[in-house]
């Protein structure tokens, strides 16, 4: 009898901990030049609203400021990526943008493409000892997508496939097991999804582990979510052998500006329902809410989308998100 309660006592926790190992990362983006805190708080908010991941800009500009030659950003967030895995922490670093070293527009052509790779080449070099996530480029698309000019979302798609596919071979020979993800984009929008199934007839999947996606909207989210189901049901069926398509989602949130339209007890309720739903895809690897804390323009659409006011004082969506 004790041999059988043994046996049912590790059975139990051994499904504990599996589903502890299955769980979904729970993320959140923020711009630590913009904060008003220092590392160690940043560290303590994560661990008390128990977010295991956030998401944040390695900008190439800052790297790279003269040809061939390359540094960190700044000392503030070497170290707050080099610390992060001692707290429980794994950090998204977004690889990107432009660099005028190389000219005014996104690295198109061969010749900036292979200067891209050389600042990706020192990146990976420096974190490849630490778990990371490397998103390649954020929003692409931006700028690209106009009306629903074909010729332009094809262009756009082939460009980012090329620097996709040059990036991505070369953190796997830096950093094998590390994660990569690319897109960035809305699949609400269907010029979004047609943007992104040219890369996906060309291969998209060879190169990465997940797509990210951004479905921004002030819609209920059972409504979203149809439409999210959908998408990730036909990319999976029609351009990757009907193999599931890992969907990471890297930005979402809700702003209190008058732009955002949603109030704060919708906030609160569409931020719960929103988990929740996450919580029931097991497609969805994760969720980064945009953002941590308010910027400080009190107006602007993109300064309000915190989950904490600038003073760190909760705002009522934090409740939503903490029903998890």
């Amino acid at each position: 009898m004790r041999n059988i309660m043994l046996f049912f006592f590790f059975l139990f926790f051994s499904s504990v901990a599996i589903a502890i190992d299955n769980s979904k990362i729970m993320g959140v983006c923020f711009h630590p030049e913009k904060l008003n805190i220092d590392n160690s708080e940043i560290f303590t908010l994560l661990k008390k609203y128990h977010f295991d991941s956030y998401r944040t800009d390695y900008r190439w500009q800052y790297v790279e400021v003269r040809k061939g030659e390359y540094k960190v950003p700044n000392s503030r967030l070497d170290q707050l990526i080099e610390e992060s895995n001692k707290n429980g922490i794994t950090p998204v670093i977004i690889l990107g943008y432009k660099n005028p070293l190389y000219g005014r527009e996104k690295p198109n052509d061969e010749l900036t493409r292979i200067a891209f790779v050389n600042y990706v080449n020192w990146v990976v070099n420096r974190y490849k000892n630490y778990k990371v996530i490397y998103e390649i480029y954020n929003e692409w698309w931006s700028k690209d997508i106009k009306g629903y000019n074909l010729d332009g979302i094809v262009a756009s798609a082939n460009s980012y496939l090329e620097l996709i596919k040059d990036t991505s071979s070369k953190i796997r020979s830096i950093a094998p097991g590390a994660k990569i993800i690319a897109g960035s984009l809305n699949p609400l929008d269907r010029r979004h999804v047609y943007w992104v199934e040219v890369m996906m007839q060309n291969g998209l999947m060879d190169y990465i582990n997940g797509i990210s996606i951004h479905p921004y909207s002030v819609n209920g989210p059972q409504k979203d979510f149809e439409k999210i189901d959908s998408f990730e049901q036909r990319i999976s069926k029609e351009f990757n052998h009907g193999k599931m398509v890992d969907i990471y989602i890297t930005e979402m949130g809700y702003s209190k500006s008058a732009k955002g339209k949603i109030d704060d007890v919708e906030q609160e309720q569409y931020t719960r329902e929103y988990i929740n739903m996450v919580n029931s895809k097991d497609y969805v690897k994760g969720i980064w809410w945009y953002q941590l804390i308010n910027e400080k323009n009190a107006s602007e659409y993109e300064s309000n989308l915190g989950l904490l006011n600038s003073d760190l004082s909760e705002k009522s969506i934090m409740k939503g998100f903490m029903s998890r």
